[in-house]
């Protein structure tokens, strides 16, 4: 994830993206839907959706 965020830092949104998604895959086959880490991914992803103004993709990933 924090891959995810340095790519996000520096602009490469779209590298960034494919990391975060990752990231919450190997949380969610891990840890599960509850665990916090991937809620946080979720809202991550919301976040960099948002930056790239694709606001429909942030709303869904803010409402998992």
């Amino acid at each position: 994830m924090n891959i995810g965020s340095n790519l996000e830092g520096v602009g490469d949104f779209t590298s960034s993206e494919k990391y975060y998604k990752q990231a919450l895959e190997i949380y969610k086959n891990n840890f599960g839907e509850q665990h916090t880490e991937y809620a946080n991914c979720l809202g991550n992803l919301g976040i960099l959706y948002s930056q790239m103004s694709d606001y429909k993709s942030a709303e869904q990933y803010f409402k998992q």
